[in-house]
């Protein structure tokens, strides 16, 4: 049912034509201003505050479509940076790049946040391949997108049928689940899953008060059923059990052995005599 669901979604998506990425920041920019934006933005910090573990390094990179969100700046690294994927970003970015092609070499970074990025780019798998790739073998990942089996959703198929000019409704929600499937296939071990946002979407700053007993009940059950989820993963070093032996220990050259066991039970003989 759920691959029926997704793919109906996805149909209803290829009709719309593909936005560029500043048209997405733009809606964003603008989704993240209004009331239940803030509040979500707000709450999603306040989750990574409390859940993330300490992640210890020298270098921390976020990537993501919010300006006004920066993870990083909490941490205790000596270099926190982030990487805008247009040149129509107004933040505080230290490089404009593809998320798909970072300008950065292998295995440089600490720790790598992910904030709401894999939804909104036009390759997920591609934008998190090339995360693990600058991420450092025992670093970590911050992961952060919106849940597809939640309120915010289900909110998001009319804004799939009728919202022809907004297009923050036409990001491309990927499940925990997969997002986890990917993570395991690149060699990473989640140690960090959370759910929140249990709020109902209203833009209204009185219900969203009165509902905060909402947030505080899922949160503390951790249900699958938040607007975001949070995943911190932790990058694998693998190392080789078993080391083969190189093949000379094992081949014997004529005569030189035989000379040489002679020579040993020689020098054996002789101390046991004396």
């Amino acid at each position: 049912m759920q691959k029926n669901i997704f793919s109906l979604k996805q149909r209803l998506l290829e009709r719309r034509p593909t936005p560029a990425w500043s048209e997405k920041a733009e809606a964003f920019r603008v989704w993240e201003q209004s009331p239940f934006g803030t509040y979500l933005l707000e709450v999603e910090e306040q989750y990574c505050k409390e859940h993330l573990p300490n992640m210890p390094g020298y270098r921390a990179m976020q990537l993501g479509i919010s300006e006004d969100f920066f993870l990083p700046k909490s941490f205790q690294h000596l270099h926190s940076f982030r990487i805008a994927a247009t040149a129509s970003a107004t933040g505080n970015y230290s490089a404009i790049s593809s998320f798909e092609a970072l300008p950065l070499p292998s295995e440089t970074v600490d720790v790598v946040v992910l904030h709401h990025v894999l939804e909104f780019s036009g390759r997920p798998h591609s934008a998190l391949n090339e995360a693990a790739r600058v991420l450092i073998a025992g670093g970590h990942l911050v992961l952060i997108g919106f849940n597809p089996w939640s309120l915010i959703g289900l909110r998001q198929w009319p804004g799939i049928l009728f919202s022809t000019r907004n297009v923050f409704w036409h990001y491309q929600a990927i499940s925990c689940s997969r997002v986890l499937d990917w993570l395991q296939l690149l060699g990473f071990q989640t140690h960090t899953l959370k759910f929140g946002g249990f709020e109902l979407p209203v833009q209204s700053v009185r219900m969203l008060k009165k509902m905060r007993f909402m947030e505080s009940a899922g949160s503390r059950l951790n249900l699958p059923m938040g607007c975001f989820y949070l995943i911190a993963a932790r990058k694998q070093v693998l190392k080789p059990i078993w080391k083969p032996q190189p093949l000379w220990l094992e081949q014997k050259i004529p005569g030189f052995n035989t000379a040489r066991e002679s020579v040993t039970k020689n020098a054996d003989s002789q101390e046991n005599s004396m």
